[in-house]
């Protein structure tokens, strides 16, 4: 038998057995046990072969589900905190009518600064490590870089407050 005709036999009877164990690793996260799913059978394709299809193709496929799913919780958590620490910024960050006939609070970046800053928010998520290699940085320079931006601006906006 063909093994591409092996992977489809095997994604009708294991997609669903498969589908519910990423269910339950990732704590009842519908979307992204469908996506992790749908990995899982993209490996199983993109190594077939090199698996012998004929063993215990049950257990690789949990096996694969259990580390897909792994990263995938890594990732969204990372995701998470990106996203908390930006909402924290926001929700700090005073209305216009504070700071009317004031310069602008960026005034306190420098030149690349302000450009590092509008390029890693302007681009998608999944964009910043080709931000960090136009700028000469590993993405985790890149993610202090801007960590230490938002602490300037963080600084500025407290001692403006206080005036």
């Amino acid at each position: 038998m063909r093994k591409s005709k092996k992977c489809e036999e095997l994604t009708k009877a294991y997609y669903a057995p498969v589908f519910r164990r990423c269910l339950f690793l990732l704590n009842q996260d519908y979307l992204g046990a469908e996506d992790c799913t749908q990995d899982v059978f993209k490996l199983l394709i993109e190594k077939m072969d090199t698996l012998d299809l004929n063993q215990n193709i049950r257990g690789w496929l949990y096996e694969a589900a259990y580390r897909i799913c792994a990263n995938y919780l890594k990732q969204e958590s990372r995701r998470r905190a990106v996203i908390i620490a930006s909402l924290d910024d926001v929700l700090e960050v005073p209305s216009k009518e504070d700071f009317t006939d004031r310069d602008s609070v960026f005034d306190v970046l420098t030149e690349e600064e302000m450009k590092l800053l509008e390029a890693y928010y302007s681009e998608e998520y999944g964009n910043r490590s080709q931000i960090a290699a136009q700028y000469g940085l590993s993405t985790s320079q890149l993610f202090q870089r801007i960590y230490m931006i938002r602490q300037k601006l963080k600084e500025e906006l407290n001692k403006r407050k206080r005036k």
